[in-house]
């Protein structure tokens, strides 16, 4: 937190801090010849507090304003979570960036025994075993880390082969391949040209119909 400095104890002056006006600190060792001298005294502050006070970040959030007063909770340049979730979470996911922070939860959803809309693949796959029977599937049959992730039977007892993305676009990886596959199941369809089917959860979750899939299948 401090450093040593070449700085004898009468070279020193006593100057204030530039925020709140306090003596600046410095802490004297053994030796009264030898001093630490906080990294911020340089700067004129006597804390790291005050120098973000007096030179305010503001929260990216429009409808927000907040200080940001410590490094640690600067989320991508949001005060909290909250705010980064409401503004730049879909971006990030959708363009696949990592997260700097680790995990962070969905919107709030409370319906189909899912607390949160997915952020991941995984989190697809849980939602789609909760509702495909809504969505015309009477079994799955297979689930597998090969592609495509799962094979399932329709009403009409023909085999389904699905693979799982958060965005549809992440599907392009396959291209070359799609013939091996029948369907893509994902939260966000941005991938309007894919040159196969397509069934977007949040868009269902969105209608709330029931949708019958793959007559021609």
């Amino acid at each position: 937190m401090h450093r040593k400095c070449d700085i004898t104890v009468e070279n020193i002056k006593e100057d204030k801090c530039k925020f709140c006006g306090k003596i600046l600190p410095i802490y004297v060792t053994g030796q009264s010849s030898v001093v630490h001298i906080f990294k911020w005294r340089k700067e004129g502050f006597c804390s790291v507090n005050c120098k973000n006070e007096f030179n305010p970040i503001l929260c990216k959030d429009v409808n927000c304003g907040r200080i940001i007063k410590r490094k640690i909770k600067r989320y991508c340049g949001y005060c909290s979570i909250e705010c980064f979730r409401k503004n730049d979470l879909e971006l990030y996911i959708k363009q696949g960036l990592k997260l700097p922070f680790g995990y962070i939860r969905g919107k709030e959803l409370k319906r189909y025994g899912m607390m949160y809309e997915p952020t991941t693949e995984d989190e697809v796959i849980v939602l789609f075993s909760k509702i495909h029977e809504r969505l015309g599937f009477t079994f799955i049959k297979i689930a597998r880390k090969a592609y495509p992730d799962c094979i399932c039977i329709d009403k009409n007892n023909n085999e389904i082969k699905i693979e799982f993305e958060y965005n549809s676009c992440s599907f392009k990886s396959h291209l070359g391949k799609e013939n091996e596959c029948n369907l893509v199941v994902c939260w966000e369809h941005d991938f309007i040209e894919c040159p196969i089917k397509v069934i977007s959860l949040k868009e269902f979750i969105k209608n709330d119909n029931i949708i019958s899939v793959f007559e021609e299948c």
